[in-house]
């Protein structure tokens, strides 16, 4: 099983794609988490990605779909992997596919979480006062999520047109959406 995340801040991502992993034994690929490894291991696309990010610009596709690429390739993903935060842009989904295809690896569900955007700027907010994130400054959120709509949105309709795609109200509570979750993976 091979499984795409998708969803504006704050819809719980990241915290439904653990209990994800730990039910379906996926391997769990944070794009984040990947570019902060390429970074500290000194590889030549984590050095191109930490000149961007210090200084709080967005690496280029290029390099992210490299980094991604490189680990798409390790033999230890052949149980299956969750992608979370990655892709982010058609020009990125295509890459991915091109990828998983030439490793007959094809991904096999897109969930895309779905909440209304004053759930989202409740929990952003919530979130801020908790983990002390300055992303989640009430104006950075809502500018990130105009930046989500923009960039990230036109992966619905491309993953709705190959029939991958699953979206998920993620308005409820934490067991809610898993449930809902589970239900669609084990279709």
């Amino acid at each position: 099983m091979r499984v795409v995340l998708l969803g504006p801040p704050g819809v719980g991502k990241g915290t439904q794609a653990k209990r994800i992993c730990e039910s379906c034994g996926l391997c769990s690929l944070s794009t984040g988490e990947m570019l902060r490894q390429a970074v500290a291991a000194g590889t030549p696309l984590g050095k191109i990605a930490g000149e961007y990010m210090s200084c709080g610009r967005l690496v280029p596709d290029d390099v992210i779909i490299g980094v991604v690429r490189e680990r798409l390739c390790a033999e230890t993903l052949d149980g299956g992997f969750l992608l979370d935060g990655f892709p982010r842009t058609v020009k990125q989904a295509e890459a991915l596919d091109a990828m998983c295809e030439s490793h007959e690896r094809p991904i096999t569900h897109v969930i895309a979480f779905e909440a209304e955007e004053s759930v989202l700027l409740q929990r952003i907010s919530g979130r801020a006062a908790i983990e002390g994130r300055t992303d989640d400054d009430i104006e950075v959120a809502k500018q990130r999520l105009r930046v989500y709509e923009e960039a990230t949105a036109p992966l619905i309709d491309y993953y709705e047109k190959q029939g991958k795609l699953h979206r998920i109200p993620a308005g409820g509570t934490i067991s809610e959406v898993f449930e809902s979750v589970r239900e669609v993976l084990e279709s």
